[in-house]
């Protein structure tokens, strides 16, 4: 692994210097790029090699998982600009952080209060979202009588912690810097695991084939942590970190408590509609919107690479007031963000039109023309609202919750209630409607009126703090 990794590694800095970009951004679209790869060998394996019925289960085996969201509470992503604020003062030696020990106290003090938060919550995953599984599935598999889902449920659930317990661990590396090292390990951890998932398709694993691709991206999370982080969890384990704790309450709290919110809400937008299908229609039409929905999926996490990449110095770039970068480097990322998510959502409509032309049973798998191109429609628009609100987290504050919960509630509530009788050409188009006014309308006018504003605000300290230095 560890010369896999060094080569690439290497590889990736001769490629950034030529085109001045960086190794994090080069490491992720290398992952997004496997992603648009494998993407549709998993789709062609899966229609193949899985019932439409298990292709039911299996897609709304990641949806019910997918609850996971309400113990996490959007803490990761928290834990990301919080390290990325104290990283200013620190700097990266031999796989230590060095510089200013309060910085570095607050840093252990983070890693300490991460790793209680989801020991805690792993357990209580597990012992809600397993049993919560067998009820539903037990009372919902008509049409799908013959699928054999329990002990895949329970193997998948079990494995879903562990990758749970690993993501603070990533969190910290990204927050300090190692953003190119987290997007490395997550690129030859999809690369494997997709494998092993074509691999257990391919020998009839059916159902079990999602446990191997969750125990395959479990394993090499551990293992990549243990060997080439070991020494950085170690050191930051050993920092007293009292006498400047970060105190959650005080500090975390009141960021994430919005955060929380708005990461729920990204599970009704998207995942519950898995869950309502299989209720209403049945495992097959659930799978046809799980299988389009990896598709948009991977096609707006492709996209994102261009932001989520830059996230982490949007942190530093705010706390150093050096807002007109800032502003260049957001316009840029989300301009060709937007162009990456038309040019393949183009090329996927293409190839299902001509699959449909040939009779290709793939076709049939997922959602009809209409409903298809309205959830593409709903995932670039996601996209802007999405990145919007990722410029503004740098401020360590959640705006967006206002926009969040009603585009949620719209989105949930209207799903319910046209399901039966509209189908998911309803559902998509009430998302559709629910993004567009609530998220893009609504949504950037509250991004422009909160950046002047803050901004304003710490111009003004800035001068006030001048002045108090003046004899």
């Amino acid at each position: 692994m560890a010369s896999i990794a060094d080569r690439l590694q290497r590889v990736a800095s001769g490629v950034g210097e030529r085109l001045g970009i960086t190794r994090a951004l080069v490491y992720s679209v290398l992952g997004r790029v496997w992603s648009v790869m494998a993407g549709p060998v998993s789709l062609v394996l899966i229609g193949r090699f899985l019932s439409p019925e298990e292709q039911g289960f299996y897609y709304t085996f990641w949806s019910v998982l997918g609850l996971w969201v309400f113990f996490d509470l959007g803490l990761g992503l928290v834990i990301v600009q919080f390290a990325s604020h104290e990283r200013a003062a620190l700097r990266l030696e031999n796989g230590r952080m060095t510089g200013d020990p309060r910085a570095k106290e607050r840093l252990a003090s983070l890693f300490h209060l991460a790793l209680r938060w989801y020991g805690y919550a792993g357990a209580l995953m597990l012992a809600f979202i397993l049993p919560a599984g067998i009820i539903f599935f037990s009372h919902y598999h008509r049409g799908g009588g013959k699928v054999v889902w329990l002990w895949p449920w329970i193997l998948l659930s079990i494995t879903g912690m562990i990758n749970v317990l690993i993501g603070p661990l990533t969190s910290i590396l990204e927050g300090s810097g190692l953003f190119h090292d987290v997007a490395l390990m997550r690129l030859l951890q999809g690369m494997s695991a997709n494998v092993c998932l074509w691999i257990a398709l391919f020998l009839g694993a059916d159902l079990y084939a999602a446990v191997v691709l969750n125990g395959m991206m479990a394993l090499f999370g551990l293992t990549w942590l243990f060997v080439r982080h070991r020494g950085f969890f170690l050191d930051l384990r050993s920092v007293p970190s009292e006498q400047h704790r970060i105190r959650w309450r005080e500090e975390i709290w009141p960021f994430q408590w919005r955060f929380a919110v708005s990461w729920m809400t990204g599970y009704f937008m998207f995942q519950i509609f898995n869950p309502i299908l299989f209720a209403t229609s049945g495992p097959r039409v659930a799978g046809q919107m799980g299988m389009s929905l990896m598709i948009t999926t991977v096609i707006g996490l492709f996209a994102q690479a261009w932001i989520t990449t830059r996230a982490v110095d949007y942190g530093a770039l705010v706390a150093s007031r050096d807002y007109a970068r800032l502003d260049r480097t957001f316009r840029a990322t989300l301009v060709q963000s937007l162009v990456v998510i038309v040019a393949l959502a183009g090329l996927v409509l293409l190839g299902i039109e001509l699959l449909r032309r040939i009779g290709h049973p793939l076709a049939a798998r997922v959602l009809p023309p209409l409903p298809l191109l309205l959830l593409i429609v709903a995932t670039l628009l996601n996209h802007i609202v999405n990145t919007e609100a990722s410029y503004l987290r740098a401020w360590k504050r959640e705006p967006f919750l206002v926009i969040y919960a009603p585009m949620c509630a719209v989105t949930a509530i209207g799903s319910l209630l046209v399901a039966k009788r509209f189908g998911v050409t309803g559902m998509v188009s009430v998302l559709v409607a629910a993004v567009a006014v609530i998220g893009v309308g609504c949504g950037t006018i509250l991004f422009m009126a909160r950046r002047r504003e803050w901004r304003d605000e710490e111009a003004l300290d800035a001068a006030v703090a001048t002045e108090m230095l003046q004899p």
